[in-house]
């Protein structure tokens, strides 16, 4: 196939337009599983706000992630040698709804993997009392 690059006229485009149309046709595309909705979804609007657990903590961690554990003080240097892995981003929104689109600073904090597990724990044991 020869390379470069090359000017599509208009007669060229319809072609493939054709091409195409004829092509699909008659295909049948089946249902679409919803995690694949989420990935048209995703690249087809740029108003999209993301959706998964990952997702947003990452971008809490971009806006407000710190160079140390906030329980301990551990740095995310010293961290990232130990685990491979930055500090976490904990979210403190309620405990039946975690709102992870809450952006705002006050909702987040920076801990390591150890002051994580600990706060999860803690969380745990006081739900199961209540």
């Amino acid at each position: 196939m020869p390379m470069g690059v090359y000017k599509r006229t208009a007669e060229h485009r319809k072609k493939l337009s054709d091409n195409s149309a004829h092509y699909w046709k008659n295909k049948e595309r089946g249902p679409q599983s919803d995690e694949h909705k989420k990935k048209l979804s995703m690249s087809r609007n740029g108003k999209w706000k993301g959706g998964s657990r990952d997702w947003w903590h990452d971008r809490v961690w971009k806006l407000h992630g710190k160079s140390h554990c906030e329980h301990c003080s551990k740095s995310n240097e010293d961290h990232i040698q130990q685990t491979s892995n930055r500090l976490h981003m904990h979210c403190l929104s309620g405990s039946e709804y975690i709102n992870y689109s809450n952006l705002d600073s006050t909702n987040w904090i920076c801990l390591c993997t150890n002051c994580h597990q600990k706060l999860e724990r803690q969380l745990e044991k006081e739900c199961l009392k209540e």
